[in-house]
């Protein structure tokens, strides 16, 4: 399906209006967050203009296109999702009948057709892809949609081989988070058993020290003093020896002198 397509009429307006469109500011805001792909904060833009401004086309327009963009494909298969597809519609509508220029009602059909090319209600896809082309027959993508829509209507073989394909890539997405997912979930299971493991090595660590610490032998101060007292009454002890030795020594050679 091709992309939607986003009015911005408010730049198409006379001067003279400006001043009374007080839902500009909150459109171009809208308009900047659609573009950068934020499509809830460009929902709230546009709810807020659309407050402002209930009759503006381009905030009823834009909001729809904001909806739709968020609109999960899954969820059309449920009475809820089938419901805020049909709220979306209403929000075309008015642009179709109403919109100022022949542009703007053929973006309005072309993405009213969008609609129903993803419910694969074919009919209807076809009959907006027609009336888009009335107002701008140079269309492509307009063009282009008919001929699928056309195409799955004549075939339902080739409507059951598209729905498998987009069936296949639901499940190849579908695949690709759940491979992500678990590899996360592995690598955080490494982190952890890392973290345990170095945790493990720190108390390792810190029990050796400790077993070091208590194994060291402790000296008190008193013991140390009388260690360094009894080595210098040693050195002493040595000394009065050495004296004495060399005195006897003296004295021998005196007492063997020949007179």
């Amino acid at each position: 399906m091709k992309p939607l397509k986003i009015t911005i009429l408010l730049t198409l307006l006379p001067t003279i209006l400006w001043a009374a469109a007080p839902e500009r500011k909150d459109i171009r805001s809208g308009n900047k967050a659609y573009k950068n792909g934020s499509y809830s904060e460009a929902e709230i833009n546009y709810r807020r203009a659309q407050d402002k401004a209930p009759q503006s086309l381009n905030a009823k327009y834009n909001l729809g296109n904001s909806l739709l963009m968020q609109l999960d494909p899954k969820s059309l298969q449920s009475e809820e999702g089938k419901q805020q597809m049909e709220q979306i519609r209403k929000l075309y509508e008015p642009m179709t009948e109403q919109g100022t220029t022949a542009t703007d009602r053929a973006n309005a059909e072309y993405n009213l057709g969008n609609t129903f090319l993803s419910e694969q209600s074919w009919d209807k896809a076809i009959e907006h892809y027609k009336k888009a082309l009335r107002q701008n027959p140079d269309d492509r993508e307009a063009k282009e949609n008919l001929v699928f829509a056309q195409a799955m209507r004549q075939n339902p073989q080739q409507q059951q081989q598209q729905n498998q394909q987009d069936q296949n890539e639901q499940n190849k997405q579908d695949n690709q988070q759940n491979q992500n997912q678990d590899q996360d979930n592995q690598d955080k299971k490494d982190d952890k058993k890392d973290n345990r493991q170095q945790n493990q090595d720190q108390q390792n660590q810190d029990k050796n020290k400790d077993q070091q610490q208590q194994q060291e032998p402790k000296i008190s101060k008193e013991d140390a003093q009388r260690m360094m007292d009894a080595i210098e009454q040693k050195e002493k002890d040595t000394q009065e020896k050495v004296k004495l030795e060399k005195a006897k020594q003296a004295k021998q050679r005196s007492s063997d002198k020949n007179w």
